[in-house]
């Protein structure tokens, strides 16, 4: 017989949902899934794609990464970048209005101590064909 209790915890962005999985010969394992906001508007570009994406999910290391990038004019930093950027200011202070509102929020991430991070969950969204870029800055 298989276990399944399921449990969302509402208390991080994003949530995140929490699956026990096992059979009871066997010892059993909990998994982690962070439930992404995907409700972004489609007519975006990827890089404004990307920071709402960011903002939405409590990206902050990569939002703090991208703005340093776009302050300091290292845009060659940033992967999957194909265009110059043309409205540099507004992306950085939409930058850091999502970093203000999310400035005490927890990401599931941070509060359960998970080994990876944002960018494993980067990494694991370039796998989703879900037909959009992410730009990002890789960890130096």
């Amino acid at each position: 017989m298989s276990i399944s209790e399921k449990r969302i915890d509402l208390e991080t962005v994003p949530p995140c949902k929490f699956e026990e999985h096992g059979e009871m010969w066997v010892e059993s394992y909990m998994t982690m899934h962070p439930i992404f906001d995907l409700s972004i508007a489609e007519d975006l570009s990827d890089f404004d794609f990307s920071v709402e994406f960011y903002g939405r999910n409590n990206f902050k290391e990569q939002l703090n990464r991208l703005r340093n990038k776009l302050l300091n004019y290292e845009d060659e930093m940033i992967e999957n970048l194909n265009e110059p950027i043309a409205n540099r200011k507004e992306i950085i202070q939409t930058i850091e209005g999502h970093l203000e509102r999310n400035k005490v929020k927890i990401a599931p991430w941070e509060k359960y101590e998970i080994d990876h991070g944002e960018l494993e969950y980067i990494e694991g969204w370039k796998r989703i064909s879900l037909n959009r870029r992410l730009l990002y800055v890789k960890i130096e």
